[in-house]
């Protein structure tokens, strides 16, 4: 069923699904949310509430820096728990992490952390390098983006 395959497959890490046969507009709207979606990568309600807190550059430098080289040396720190087959590190990492990013925005990421944080299927070396590595793809896109956000906010 439509509901059954949806739910395996965001266990299993994709963001959404499309059911065969669809037709063109079905396939237009899909492609529309995910390639043309603005706030896709950053929550800007949780960006503008932390660029509240004090100038841009001191709430880049005193909370979003941190909180990425927090999550960036985190991420490395996940890959050694899988190494060394520790799960609770694994999932205890992740649910700080997924908070952090949370918090500056970056809401796929915190939501493949979530995804990582609750699986019990760390016994497949595929599934944790999928999941791996589209935190570490959407990671740097929205690092990336946010980079450039705050440097739009520099310049208002």
């Amino acid at each position: 069923s439509y509901a059954e395959n949806k739910n395996k497959l965001q266990s299993a890490g994709f963001d959404d699904y499309l059911q065969k046969p669809f037709n063109l507009e079905t396939l237009k709207n899909k492609l529309e949310k995910w390639l043309f979606e603005p706030n896709l990568y950053l929550d800007r309600s949780a960006l503008d509430t932390i660029l509240q807190l004090g100038s841009k550059e001191e709430s880049y430098k005193k909370y979003i820096l941190p909180c990425l080289h927090d999550i960036e040396a985190n991420i490395h720190t996940i890959h050694q728990a899988y190494v060394t087959h520790d799960l609770e590190a694994i999932k205890q990492i992740s649910h700080r992490i997924k908070s952090s990013a949370a918090m500056i925005g970056l809401k796929r990421v915190s939501s493949l952390l979530s995804q990582l944080e609750q699986s019990n299927q760390w016994d497949c070396l595929e599934r944790f390098n999928f999941l791996m590595n589209r935190i570490n793809s959407e990671y740097s896109k929205a690092k990336d983006l946010l980079t450039e956000q705050i440097s739009i906010a520099e310049n208002e």
